[in-house]
């Protein structure tokens, strides 16, 4: 029977349920994101940006984006919010969650480990790493030996000094810089020996010429296309401002091209980030998703929340963790998806992804 490594060791692969493949669970971005936002303290806004969050400023901090600029958002690490959000997940149906953090964002196994056995909720951790300005400096001075020492160790041995090993692996790119490059090629080795998942994140900005480059050296270094996932495939369905989808009637097309190039090496693709702000994103999500499977790909996609905020998660005003579930799904449904294609994109494919 085939298995599936989570953090309470491993799970044959027919009770995986259905699945996350992409969230952040006791993940803080805040030392990230917020240093990069270049904004002031003495800067004028309507609401103070510095205090925890709050009801009566969600608004400004969801419609008006002020969410980027708040420490408190980012961060994720509260355990008590955790406990109480995956339990919303397991209410609503949900068995699974691939946790995509790596070094830089998380790496409290041992707490994940307890939010499992509390929760119910399997969890599959990660090795790898994030994009290159989140590496600690030690990830910044490795070789690609030590790369190979680090995540067969985090997969054979255990993640930290723990016994709880990881069971896929993450690779990030921004800007295609040669150490983020180089440790692709090192992913791509270690996947194909192992037979295990590599899931690459690409950000918002990337372009399309370093996404291309990117997915080359993953398949020039012979990764198995049946264990690549691309997550935050969406980005590339749109690009410019959502005010010119109804200005610009003509122009308002979804691209999928770069879904289309992705899919026709073989790989998998995650659509995911559903519930973030400005949620207009969740209707070309869901559009791009629904296409795609009409045109016959539901064997190589899956979905996720990608929590990462705080401002995601239900207590704090979003959909959290059961947003796939409570929402995706449903509207899935409503425009004519089979419950077939459903399950494939919610466990099938999951399981065929994480399983070894």
């Amino acid at each position: 029977m085939a298995q599936i490594m989570t953090v309470q060791g491993s799970i044959e692969s027919e009770s995986l349920g259905i699945t996350s493949m992409h969230d952040h669970i006791l993940a803080n971005f805040s030392h990230i994101f917020t240093a990069e936002s270049g904004v002031s303290t003495s800067d004028n806004y309507p609401i103070d940006i510095n205090k925890d969050i709050c009801i009566e400023d969600l608004s400004f901090l969801n419609e008006l984006g002020y969410r980027a600029y708040n420490k408190h958002n980012w961060d994720l690490s509260d355990i008590s919010l955790m406990i109480r959000e995956l339990e919303y997940f397991r209410q609503s149906g949900g068995v699974s969650i691939l946790e995509a953090s790596a070094p830089g964002i998380s790496r409290n196994i041992s707490e994940l480990k307890n939010i499992s056995e509390i929760t119910g909720v399997n969890i599959i951790a990660s090795t790898g790493l994030y994009v290159k300005p989140t590496w600690p400096d030690k990830f910044c001075e490795m070789n690609e030996s030590q790369y190979r020492y680090y995540l067969l160790k985090d997969l054979e041995k255990g993640i930290d000094n723990t016994d709880i090993c990881a069971g896929q692996i993450k690779a990030g790119i921004r800007t295609d810089s040669p150490d983020e490059l180089k440790f692709f090629k090192v992913t791509a080795e270690i996947s194909r020996l192992k037979n295990i998942l590599t899931t690459v994140h690409a950000s918002r900005n990337t372009g399309l010429d370093s996404r291309r480059k990117m997915l080359k050296i993953l398949l020039d270094s012979e990764i198995s296309p049946a264990k690549l996932l691309l997550c935050h495939i969406h980005f590339s369905f749109w690009e410019g401002d959502f005010i010119s989808i109804f200005l610009e009637q003509q122009n308002n097309k979804i691209n999928l091209d770069w879904a289309h190039e992705v899919l026709d090496c073989g790989a998998s693709i995650s659509i995911d980030c559903f519930g973030e702000y400005p949620r207009t994103w969740d209707t070309i999500r869901l559009t791009g998703l629904i296409r795609l499977i009409e045109e016959g790909y539901e064997d190589q996609i899956v979905i996720g929340n990608d929590v990462y905020q705080k401002t995601m998660t239900r207590s704090f005003g979003g959909f959290g963790y059961s947003g796939i579930l409570d929402f995706v799904i449903p509207e899935l449904k409503r425009f004519g998806i089979s419950q077939e294609s459903i399950s494939k994109i919610t466990v099938e494919n999951a399981r065929r992804l994480l399983e070894y």
